[in-house]
């Protein structure tokens, strides 16, 4: 049977009763020899030595340098840990009920680390002091050969300065002794001669004089090589005080050396006797250690002591899982965070990339482009959805690249926004969604269109009518909830688009006249929110622009007399009904021609009636018209023009619609046409 013995390293003293107490009262041991011994074999398989040694590696950050060391017996100091191993494992230790061995490895560790420290400082102060000797050393002795040698110099040359004063002076001496004899001697002649001599006495006497100027000139020389002598002496005196102030230095620097040395011996001395003491420091913390471990051996495990240390089990588990589990969400959180840096500093590069493709459609004159490329750059932070921002943002550079010319770039870039539009479109069809994918079947067409790819175009037109018309609500450009990202004008241009791709003779008549209803709903639509936000010079203009689609079928510059006659009533009715609805029943066909049958009624005259033929009025009253134009406001004295109309809130019956647009045919007075078009659909001005 598999024993669990105590070694010299022995188990936790806090696990290691709660083993002997709960295995002993589980069956799994049984004490025998004062040991344990496991019974069961099918226990003694599965929580084996490498399962002991699996759970103790889970609980130290340390554990294989700890086994390491504790195989060794202990004594194997490079399984010791240093410097951040050892901060992480006394940081681990200070939260936790480690063991007596634990602590005992981890003070093992401090103090090797200590130690290491120690010699390192020592080896770094022997080699600073051994520095610092030899390099005083080496200044003493530079210093003393240099002295030497300046003295030696200085020596030398005094030494020659006294040679010849005293040559000097031996010369003069002569001089001096060599005119004595002569004077001596011409005095001795003239004396003896008497006076028949006197012609040599005065001879003598110069040569007299001649001699003692020779003398005193000898004796200034000899005194001048005397003051050269006693200066060569001042300067050897000097020389010789210089070498007895390098003598002092080198003295004082052989002073501080054997100073240096005694501090040495005595840092040593004080190494010593702190190895000394931690030696002795070590032995009695060995002591203390090996006293506790044989008290903690002797003594008993209570059952309270039992039930805290299984609470502390339970405890730390506890703590382990909340640590574990703030550590995965730490680590989420990071990987969201540096999503997000990433997202963002591609929504940035994106952004930049637009904003540079606006500018490049300013330079090349394209401002009304440039300025709705900018405007979709502010647009798109209203998504909240990042990747649909990101879709928006790369549908903008592609209608820019078509702008200016970039064909294959603007199809890359719509290939990319569709792309992240279909993986975000299996979440929800949200209008901005919805939106960007109808503007990029738009552009698509437009590039496919201008690559002269005219059946690929159709296909992209009609794709983006199929989502209009499948996700209204999503797709409709006047609700108000809904981004401006899809414009009346694109939705218009869409059909408009298509038409101009589908001739009238094409066997696609039906998919023609379809896209024609679809067109009139759209512009039906659009007139009714310009009524409905007050916007009725446009409406009056947006009017007129249905009127003609609505009656040419080639939309040419107006509307012929032939097309009036054939104009369709229901499109005039429903015109009609919108103005109706929107004005509180004040504008309208139908309120205009009601206004002008009064008048005719009360000049009691026939209502008149139009020759389509001819082009001309039947029973047409010139005076009637003009009461008629005053009364909706279209006159102002004798005159009638567009710019003295009404567009404020203030609503005049039957001023609108005024069709401005008709008056630039030849007869301004063709607009009546559309009130006789009114009368003659037999239209009720109440519906």
């Amino acid at each position: 049977a598999l024993r669990i013995v105590e070694k010299r390293c022995a188990m936790t003293s806090t696990v290691r009763p709660f083993i002997r107490r709960s295995s002993a009262s589980a069956g799994l041991v049984v004490k025998r020899n004062n040991q344990l011994q496991i019974c069961n074999p099918i226990y003694r398989e599965v929580f084996n030595r490498k399962w002991i040694e699996k759970q103790l590696a889970n609980l130290r950050p340390y554990s294989e340098a700890f086994r390491a060391w504790y195989t060794s017996g202990c004594e194997d100091s490079s399984w010791l840990l240093r410097g951040n191993a050892l901060k992480t494992a006394e940081q681990w230790a200070a939260d936790q009920n480690v063991s007596f061995r634990d602590k005992q490895f981890l003070a093992a560790s401090k103090q090797a680390e200590i130690e290491r420290e120690i010699a390192e400082r020592e080896k770094a102060a022997q080699l600073e002091r051994e520095r610092k000797e030899k390099a005083a050393a080496e200044r003493a002795r530079k210093i003393e050969e240099s002295a030497r040698e300046q003295a030696e110099i200085q020596l030398q040359n005094a030494n020659e300065s006294r040679q010849d004063a005293e040559k000097k002076l031996n010369k003069a001496n002569k001089r001096i002794r060599l005119g004595s004899i002569v004077l001596t001697t011409t005095l001795l002649i003239a004396s003896c001669l008497g006076i028949g001599a006197l012609f040599y006495v005065q001879d003598a006497k110069n040569k007299a004089d001649k001699a003692k100027l020779e003398t005193e000139l000898a004796k200034q020389e000899a005194k001048d090589a005397q003051i050269q002598a006693n200066e060569a002496n001042k300067e050897l005196d000097a020389k010789n005080k210089l070498i007895e102030k390098v003598n002092e230095k080198l003295k004082i620097s052989n002073e501080k050396t054997i100073e240096l040395e005694n501090l040495e011996k005595e840092l040593k001395k004080q190494v010593d006797e702190a190895n000394l003491e931690k030696e002795k420091a070590e032995e009695n913390y060995n002591i203390a250690s090996q006293n506790l471990e044989n008290i903690k051996l002797e003594s008993q495990v209570t059952l309270d002591e039992l039930k805290i240390a299984e609470d502390k089990i339970v405890e730390a588990e506890s703590q382990l899982e909340i640590a574990e589990n703030k550590a995965n969400e730490a680590n989420q959180k990071l990987q969201n965070a540096e999503q997000e840096v990433q997202q963002i500093q591609e929504q940035w590069q994106n952004v930049l990339a637009l904003k540079n493709l606006a500018q490049e459609l300013s330079v090349a004159g394209q401002d009304a482009a440039a300025e709705k490329a900018l405007k979709k750059i502010g647009m798109s932070f209203g998504i909240d959805n990042e990747k649909v921002q990101q879709a928006m943002r790369l549908s903008s550079a592609a209608e820019a690249y078509y702008n200016l010319g970039s064909l294959s770039k603007g199809i890359e870039d719509i290939s990319l926004s569709n792309n992240i539009l279909e993986e975000e479109l299996a979440d929800d069809k949200s209008p901005e969604k919805m939106s960007i994918l109808v503007l990029n079947k738009q552009i698509q067409g437009n590039i496919l269109e201008a690559e002269e790819k005219k059946n690929e175009a159709i296909n992209s037109y009609q794709e983006a009518l199929a989502i209009l018309k499948e996700y209204p609500r999503q797709t409709n450009p006047f609700q108000k909830n809904n981004l401006p990202i899809l414009t009346a004008v694109n939705v218009e241009s869409i059909h408009r688009n298509l038409l101009n791709l589908i001739p009238l003779d094409s066997p696609q008549q039906d998919d023609r006249n379809e896209i024609r209803t679809s067109l009139k709903k759209h512009l039906l639509a659009e007139l009714d929110n310009l009524m409905q936000q007050g916007r009725w010079q446009e409406a009056d203009q947006k009017d007129y622009g249905f009127l003609v689609f609505a009656g040419d079928e080639n939309e040419s510059e107006g509307l012929s007399l032939e097309e009036l006659e054939k104009f369709p009533c229901g499109d005039l009715n429903k015109v009609d009904n919108i103005w109706l609805r929107n004005s509180e029943n004040k504008y309208g066909y139908s309120v205009q021609t009601s206004i002008l049958s009064r008048i005719y009624q009360e000049r009691g005259i026939p209502f008149y009636s139009v020759d389509w033929k001819s082009d001309s009025f039947i029973d047409w009253s010139g005076e009637a018209y003009m009461q008629f134009a005053k009364e909706v406001g279209w006159r102002n004295g004798d005159r009638e023009t567009y710019r003295d109309l009404n567009w404020g809130d203030t609503l005049i019956e039957g001023h609108l619609p005024y069709n401005y647009l008709i008056t630039m045919t030849l007869r301004k007075i063709r607009r009546i046409y559309f009130i006789s078009l009114f009368e003659m659909c037999s239209l009720n001005p109440n519906i």
